[in-house]
Parts: structure tokens; sequence; C-alpha cells
């Protein structure tokens, strides 16, 4: 089997510009990665407190009015991002 050394020397210049290019290229996409999802975290969450919920089912919104200790105001989909537990037995949720 007969090796082509043009083949084999441009292989090894692409591996090594690859090499360099990545080696330049990471160090400064790296600190951009956490600023972007930070930045996307903070975009949504300022989206999320504009946003009005309504729940029609009046034993369902009192239920999650009771486990947000919200008893009056409107809903925001900000609250039902802080709302992690749910009990609503006993309740004639439809």
């Amino acid at each position: 089997m007969a090796f082509n050394p043009v083949v084999i020397v441009s292989a090894a210049v692409n591996l090594v510009k690859t090499y360099f290019d990545m080696k330049t290229t990471v160090p400064l996409t790296r600190p951009l990665v956490p600023t972007l999802l930070l930045l996307i975290g903070f975009v949504a969450s300022t989206l999320a407190q504009d946003v009005t919920v309504s729940i029609p089912d009046p034993d369902l919104n009192a239920a999650v009015r009771e486990a947000l200790q919200k008893p009056t105001g409107p809903l925001t989909q900000q609250d039902l991002l802080r709302l992690t537990v749910l009990n609503a037995c006993c309740r004639k949720v439809k």
C-alpha cells in the first residue's frame, strides 16, 4: 500500500491549522458562554414579569394563589415560575 506524501502533508497542515484555530478560538469564546446564558436568563425573566396569566378554573386559581401566597392582584409568568409545589387535593379542580 503506497501513501501519497502530498495527501499526508496536506492532512498534517490541516490538522495543525485546526489545532491553532481551536487554541485561539476556545479561550476567546469560553468567557462569552456564561455571559450569554446570563443575558438570556435576564431577558427571559424580564419578559416573563410583564405577561399576565389567566387561570379560568376558580378552584385551581385559588390553589395556585394559596401556594404563591398571593391572594389578590394579577398572576404573572414570573409568579408561576416561583411555584415549585402545588397541592390541590380536596379542591374541585375541573
